[in-house]
């Protein structure tokens, strides 16, 4: 399993994260609605470390936003210096956006789908 899994979406999403990971491995979500629903005996059992980041909530209630921007320029200095590479599963123009929405709504996708102005 991998040492840590984000998962920015929920749902069961965060089921396979805690499946995905290794015992003793870390599992960050952004989105915990589904956790009162979900099962934490995975997470239990594979001795797991869980954690829930309100992305969002700083902006909701106008306050932290600089710190919101501080982390987020942290983060694109990361992929710049190539530390984390984000996995691009397809590419499209602007053009094909079409074709893109209908790739995201069938979940058959890995990482992420980029539109590229051309």
């Amino acid at each position: 399993g991998f040492d840590t899994v984000f998962d920015p979406v929920g749902d069961d999403h965060l089921a396979t994260a805690f499946e995905a990971v290794r015992p003793f491995g870390s599992v960050v979500t952004t989105e915990s609605s589904a956790a009162e629903e979900l099962s934490l005996a995975p997470m239990h059992q594979g001795s797991l470390e869980l954690g829930v980041v309100l992305v969002i909530l700083p902006v909701l209630l106008g306050e932290g936003q600089e710190r919101v921007g501080d982390e987020l320029d942290d983060i694109a200095s990361l992929v710049d210096d190539g530390a984390i590479t984000p996995h691009i599963d397809e590419r499209f123009t602007f053009d094909e956006v079409a074709e893109a929405h209908e790739l995201a709504e069938s979940g058959e996708f890995v990482g992420k789908i980029l539109l590229e102005n051309e």
